[in-house]
């Protein structure tokens, strides 16, 4: 496995591990989140083990149960010593306001409450999330101090930020030294991060989230791969080691450190171990595959996307799934008043809303893609 070195000196792999978690959360702030069964953590547990096993040392969490399912999963893997783990508190801006408490004080108790149960209590690196939204200078001097406090006391290894805006995150990387990690969207479609940051001359090392995610919110833009006319569609072969090369598209890149993704299953863990694993002495992408990553990334916004969202309702991704339903639901004028994720039968609830999609794709004429 290929490793990189963080702005403290700490080597990781290239690649990291996120998605913890495989059930959909159920809302924006804490507090809402589902929880974590005994199943899953023992599966988990497996899934880590060989992740460790082959190299990936860096994993990633934000949602509670993200962190109750990393936490009690280590306990079982017994590897949390040899493995960087990295976590947020949500929406310090705005679930502070929701919560109508200061930001301190909401990030102090929530930041405690992953402590808590992540084994050794501690977190090498900790980030304010989603920073862009109603990001203020003062505020956020406020939580570098608070952040610097907590690393003096050794709860915390390195000081970061999670950001969607490219601009405001170089903004906010050269306003404020004290940042060690940067994470920020970063993909083959979306890859303005290395303009935005042309020229920076600071120590931050950098994340790639949503390595996968090029077109919309929440969907893989691979899970076309699961449409069995996909030749038909898109006038080309499919490729079925396509994220494959989308991670080494990143991994590639000079000015990142870690690209990291959510993996739920074995197939997925053993896409993101080759990609980061050096066999040759050197993974570089060639005129073939980045034709591929080209024929792909045109192929996720045709025909509206429907063969896209058609392919997410294929997976077993609760995530995609529900996202892709939301979407066929806006295209197709289908009522989605009751598809919400907070539903205990949300599972049964978009099967049904699959059912009434398929036939009125079938009734729209867009059949040719089912």
């Amino acid at each position: 496995m290929k490793q990189t070195t963080l702005a403290n000196g700490k080597k990781v792999s290239v690649v990291g591990i996120g998605g913890h978690y495989k059930h959909f959360e159920y809302g924006r702030y804490e507090e809402t989140y589902g929880p974590v069964e005994q199943s899953e953590v023992d599966s988990r547990a497996k899934l880590l083990s060989k992740a460790y096993e082959n190299g990936i040392t860096y994993y990633d969490t934000t949602w509670y149960n993200e962190v109750e399912m990393l936490a009690r999963s280590l306990e079982i893997a017994g590897i949390r010593s040899k493995i960087h783990v990295n976590g947020m508190v949500l929406g310090a801006f705005t679930g502070s306001k929701g919560f109508g408490m200061t930001d301190r004080d909401y990030f102090n108790k929530y930041l405690d409450k992953r402590l808590a149960i992540m084994p050794e209590n501690r977190f090498d690196s900790f980030m304010i999330n989603a920073i862009d939204e109603q990001y203020d200078y003062d505020r956020c001097a406020g939580l570098v101090k608070l952040l610097s406090e907590r690393k003096a006391a050794g709860d915390i290894g390195m000081l970061g930020f999670s950001c969607h805006n490219h601009p405001l995150a170089r903004e906010i990387a050269d306003a404020f030294n004290e940042f060690e990690i940067i994470m920020t969207p970063y993909n083959f479609r979306n890859n303005w991060f290395a303009r935005s940051f042309d020229g920076y001359k600071g120590n931050a090392s950098f994340v790639a989230m949503k390595p996968m995610v090029w077109a919309q919110y929440g969907v893989p833009f691979s899970v076309i791969n699961n449409l069995n006319n996909f030749e038909e569609i898109f006038g080309f072969k499919k490729d079925e080691k396509i994220a494959v090369k989308a991670f080494r598209y990143l991994i590639e890149s000079p000015i990142l450190n870690v690209t990291l993704s959510s993996v739920n299953n074995e197939t997925e863990l053993d896409m993101l171990i080759e990609a980061g694993t050096d066999h040759t002495g050197g993974c570089c992408l060639n005129e073939n595959d980045l034709k591929a990553l080209t024929d792909y990334d045109k192929a996720v916004s045709s025909h509206d996307s429907i063969p896209l969202f058609i392919g997410g309702m294929k997976t077993d991704n609760l995530r995609a799934e529900f996202f892709c339903a939301d979407n066929l639901c806006n295209i197709l004028n289908i009522d989605k008043s009751t598809l919400t994720v907070r539903d205990e039968n949300r599972r049964e609830l978009i099967a049904e809303y699959k059912e009434k999609i398929y036939k009125e794709l079938k009734t729209k004429g867009y059949g040719k893609y089912l």
